[in-house]
């Protein structure tokens, strides 16, 4: 039975990957902002990914699903990530996995990379609201090589990942940026809409 299941593992982490990978940033002191876009070289915009997001991911061909959240930050034009996947439904042992990522932006385009002890590796392109890229899922799971591709806005993130293999899994992940409740007075809220 953990064998129908390996696959479905590999996309979760693939998952995973592609939602570490649109929303790289750091989470020392991360403070959610509001939507805004970074406007790069040409007349494309990159959305601001940094803050906190939270959202799910299904392998649509094993019926298996868990929670995924990213902490984005951004410094220039780097961003870093931090996140975890919960994928309990694939392997009880592993449960939730963390995870970290990191991109810079050049033009109107960012690359980046990522990692999960346990899960694995990959890399990714971010250009004009669109993301893809591909990875490994490494020992203990091994599953292999898988693919993904997404679209970001400042709010949204909806992607899909597929698996190589023949019996490899493949799905979809959607992650929205939460706004977190935080005292302000009346001065500091002027100060930051002026």
């Amino acid at each position: 039975m953990r064998s129908l299941f390996k696959p479905v593992w590999i996309y979760t982490v693939a998952l995973f990957v592609l939602a570490l990978g649109l929303s790289t940033g750091s989470t020392s002191h991360l403070q959610p902002l509001p939507a805004r876009a970074i406007t790069v070289v040409g007349p494309s915009v990159l959305p601001d990914l940094s803050g906190n997001w939270q959202g799910t991911w299904s392998d649509t061909r094993y019926g298996v699903s868990g929670a995924m959240s990213l902490a984005i930050a951004i410094s220039g034009s780097d961003y870093t990530a931090t996140g975890t996947i919960d994928i309990s439904q694939i392997d009880p042992l592993l449960g939730q996995i963390s995870g970290t990522a990191s991109g810079t932006i050049v033009g109107n385009t960012m690359t980046f990379s990522f990692s999960a002890t346990d899960l694995g590796t990959g890399t990714g392109t971010f250009t004009d609201g669109a993301v893809s890229g591909s990875g490994t899922v490494s020992a203990p799971l091994s599953f292999g090589d898988f693919e993904f591709s997404g679209t970001v806005t400042a709010g949204q993130m909806n992607g899909t990942f597929n698996f190589l293999a023949p019996t490899g899994g493949n799905g979809v992940a959607t992650l929205s940026r939460t706004v977190a409740n935080e005292d302000v007075n009346w001065g500091e809220f002027k100060a930051d809409y002026r």
